[in-house]
């Protein structure tokens, strides 16, 4: 367990995400809040948290430097641009192909796994040849 404490910025990582995690959860119980912020808001930040979590918890069997890289070159642009298609999507559509904001989320996290798994590997492959 010490291992994983000297990980300073996953474990920040990983208890930022519980805590998405943990809101959603809070404000779900709330029964006056409206179905658009639950389906706009909540049910994408929802996704996001736990899409954030099963990566950080992924990251903890490798080395903190692979995190860190990742985070700065993949994930913070990934994400932000997620968010703005995410938010450029309508909440509610008459059309019956459309797909709402939890959707394109979900789609993108997915996405965002697929690509991390294989540059985690890469990388670690890649410091223990350079070692």
């Amino acid at each position: 367990m010490r291992h994983f404490l000297n990980k300073k910025g996953l474990v920040s990582f990983l208890l930022l995400s519980a805590l998405g995690i943990t809101i959603y959860y809070v404000l779900m119980l709330e029964s006056d809040l409206s179905v658009d912020v639950i389906v706009g808001v909540l049910k994408p930040m929802a996704v996001l948290s736990i899409a954030c979590l099963v990566m950080s918890l992924f990251f903890l069997f490798f080395p903190e430097q692979i995190f860190r890289v990742w985070l700065r070159k993949i994930a913070w642009w990934y994400i932000l641009v997620l968010l703005i298609v995410a938010a450029s999507t309508p909440v509610f559509s008459s059309n019956v192909l459309s797909i709402d904001r939890s959707q394109i989320v979900f789609g993108g996290m997915i996405l965002l796994i697929c690509i991390t798994v294989p540059y985690t590997l890469i990388a670690r492959r890649k410091i223990q040849t350079e070692s």
